[in-house]
């Protein structure tokens, strides 16, 4: 009996065996040893709108590194069927090669800006923006308005890991108006000859490598030219320029680097002027504990102030695993004059130039910094010693245009700014930033805000489909010289800006926009007050 029972079990084990499916499949993550780990590059196509005139920026090419923690089990698999666990593969990220932003404002104020480029990994990325922007208050305002259009293409290329070439060309074409509200304009002049263009071009290449070389050594060396053409004074601008950054790093925590760079201008106007400014900058910078240090020296010349060589020093100690950073140092900075940085700030200017002049800065500075839980901050203070600042009067015979006038500055500074995440879906920050002047010769900063300030709110909601957004920017009033040669100034700047964002899909959104809402209309160049308030809608389309 015990036989027949034994042979019974034994024939239903064998034919349980010969009946076994593979179930590993089905398996569940706790119960087998899985190890994964990959590294993938997420290209991103939908770009910040930049102005196509403004530097090519890096690409935006971030690397994510996923680890799936091990989870041993022990697993018993049917004897001898002993398969592999097969895993399926990760769906490929999704890629979006352009995107479109339209708006309008009430004060016929149309706004587009679009964008596409086409890339493939670790091989190439080629791209092209474009932008438009006018508006027109003539009706309220006699000749105020404007507009801005521009034209970039960028791209690089890998030759190799340790040589990428780059480059961008850019155009930028602005039109302004001397609207200027205590002449009468409309009745002095045409509209016409109260019209300036200012067609700018740019063009950029270089090349820099991505990986460390066998060296351990990085480098990035660029050049480009660039040309302004200024109408109804018929006045051209051009320039040549370059820059070379070499770094040598020693372990992890040295690195040795040598920044150069020139810039030539060349201005052809009521008279012929040039400008040529170059500046190399040695630094050795290396971290001993929580102490870092960097050294070196700016060696500065400039066409009209000479050669200078001034000690570049920046001394840093974390505390509290960075919570607090206490930092000292001091170096020297330059500005070029020139119509092309100038008219940035100041289209209105003149262009009528006695000479091409450079600014130079020199800063002795200490603060704090850090982060603490949800607190982001930093505060600093310090000396400027400036040599040329240029500050600008408008014209005695043509209160339209600006005359550059230069002092020599003492300046000292107090600047300070805090970011607040207080929660996932708000967060809060802001800055300021008090100069206070010492003239050498001149009896005011004209044109010139000494106290700034920002701040802003943002808040989102609807599992993030809901975007609210607020901004503040403060300045006190500026000082000038009214149609009598009296001094004056100007009302304190106080612009509150509101926006609302919602997504209707995932590559949809909706805006809705108010600029100054307190229709505060101050004059940042006296006689130009800006339009005050302005409601913008529109959307934005990424594919």
């Amino acid at each position: 009996m015990k036989n027949i029972i034994l042979s019974a079990c034994l024939l239903s084990f064998s034919l349980a065996l010969f009946a076994q499916k593979d179930t590993t499949k089905n398996l569940e993550l706790n119960q087998v040893e899985v190890i994964k780990s990959f590294e993938a590059i997420l290209e991103e196509a939908k770009r910040i709108n930049i102005d196509p005139a403004a530097p090519q920026p890096a690409a935006y090419d971030p690397k994510f590194k996923y680890d799936i923690t091990i989870l041993p089990a022990d697993l018993k698999y049917p004897d001898p069927q002993i398969k592999p666990l097969a895993m399926d593969a990760d769906p490929p990220f999704k890629v979006n090669h352009g995107y479109l932003y339209a708006g309008y404002g009430s004060r016929k104020n149309p706004r587009v800006s679009a964008g596409y480029h086409v890339s493939r990994k670790d091989s190439y990325d080629l791209g092209a923006e474009v932008n438009f922007e006018s508006l027109d208050n003539s009706s309220k305002v006699p000749y105020q308005k404007l507009r801005n259009a521009g034209v970039g293409l960028y791209g690089h290329y890998m030759v190799r890991e340790n040589l990428k070439v780059f480059g961008n060309v850019s155009t930028d074409f602005r039109k302004r108006y001397f609207y200027h509200t205590g002449l009468n304009v409309d009745s002095l002049f045409s509209e016409e000859s109260s019209a300036r263009n200012l067609n700018s071009y740019h063009i950029k290449a270089g090349i820099s490598n991505v990986e460390p070389t066998r060296f351990s050594l990085n480098y990035n060396v660029s050049g480009g030219v660039r040309k302004l053409a200024i109408t109804n004074a018929d006045a051209d601008e051009g320039g040549i320029f370059a820059q070379a950054r070499a770094e040598k790093l020693f372990g992890e925590k040295t690195v040795l680097s040598l920044n150069a760079e020139v810039d030539y201008t060349s201005f052809s106007g009521n008279r012929e002027l040039s400008l040529t400014i170059a500046q190399l900058r040695p630094m050795l910078k290396t971290k001993i504990g929580l102490l870092t240090l960097s050294g070196g020296a700016s060696i500065l010349s400039t066409g009209d102030k000479g050669t200078s060589v001034f000690p570049e020093i920046l001394v840093s100690y974390g505390l509290e695993n960075q919570k607090l950073q206490v930092f000292a140092g001091l170096g020297q900075e330059y500005f070029a004059n020139n119509l092309t940085n100038i008219t940035k700030a100041n289209p209105f200017i003149s262009t009528s130039l006695d000479s091409l002049t450079s600014t130079v800065f020199r800063s002795y500075y200490g603060g704090i910094r850090g982060r603490f839980l949800w607190i982001t901050y930093e505060a600093k203070a310090g000396w400027k010693d400036v040599k040329g600042q240029v500050f600008m009067l408008n014209n005695s015979a043509d209160p339209r245009i600006f005359n550059m006038n230069y002092d020599d500055t003492g300046i000292f500074f107090i600047s300070g700014s805090v970011d607040l995440s207080l929660m996932e879906s708000l967060s809060l920050g802001g800055m300021i930033q008090q100069n206070i002047l010492s003239l050498d010769n001149l009896a005011q900063p004209w044109h010139t805000p000494t106290f700034q300030g920002s701040a802003f709110a943002k808040y989102t909601l609807l599992d993030d489909k809901l975007q609210l957004r607020s901004d503040l920017f403060l300045a006190n009033g500026v000082h000038y010289l009214d149609l009598t040669g009296k001094p004056d100034k100007t009302d304190v700047l106080f612009d509150l800006n509101v926006s609302v964002e919602y997504s209707i899909t995932e590559k949809l959104k909706v805006y809705l926009t108010a600029e100054n809402l307190v229709n505060n209309k101050y004059q940042r160049w006296y006689g130009y007050p800006i339009v005050g308030t302005n409601v913008i809608g529109g959307l934005k389309v990424v594919f």
